[in-house]
């Protein structure tokens, strides 16, 4: 159901979905897919500034941090490392267009 919200970019409903997957079945496979999700979902979000550069950063970090945290030896884990290494580069934009306001 999360995967139908996030192709819509309705990132704040695909959170909730997937956010229930990890709360409820945090062993299973898909909690790890879930998780990961959840941070490219707070990505969307801070792109289409749908949250705050600050809290979004922060957001991001978190999930992704959380796949590194919980599920170490999945396929995802090494995805999430390589996105949480770069997260602060791929959203430098942010910040130079705020000082140019």
């Amino acid at each position: 159901m999360g995967d139908s919200w996030l192709y819509f970019d309705e990132y704040g409903e695909a959170i909730k979905c997937y956010e229930t997957v990890v709360e409820k079945y945090p062993s299973e496979k898909m909690a790890c897919y879930a998780q990961y999700l959840t941070g490219n979902c707070y990505e969307g979000m801070l792109r289409y500034g749908k949250i705050e550069k600050e809290e979004g950063l922060a957001l991001i970090k978190d999930s992704y941090q959380k796949v590194l945290d919980n599920y170490p030896d999945s396929k995802a884990s090494s995805a999430a490392e390589s996105r949480l290494a770069n997260v602060d580069r791929r959203f430098e934009y942010l910040l130079l267009l705020e000082g140019e306001k």
